[in-house]
């Protein structure tokens, strides 16, 4: 194995949490504030939040792998 290869073999893979994260509630606002306003100009206040809060937990749910309390992974 060439040197090259080997200290490839050796890095470790890291993620960057914080872009993942920016990403996902980028993703969720997006695709809520879409829907929000899939049907009227002018949704209201109740509407945009549940269509965010719904929209931001599916983005999160796709995005991150939740363990349930008391599970090993």
């Amino acid at each position: 194995m060439s040197a090259a290869r080997l200290r490839m073999a050796k890095a470790r893979l890291m993620p960057n949490t914080w872009r993942l994260v920016q990403d996902t509630i980028a993703t969720g606002v997006g695709w809520g504030v879409s829907r929000a306003f899939k049907h009227t100009a002018t949704p209201s206040d109740n509407v945009l939040i549940d269509h965010l809060e719904r929209e931001l937990s599916n983005a999160f749910a796709e995005a991150f792998v939740f363990e349930e309390e008391g599970t090993t992974p």
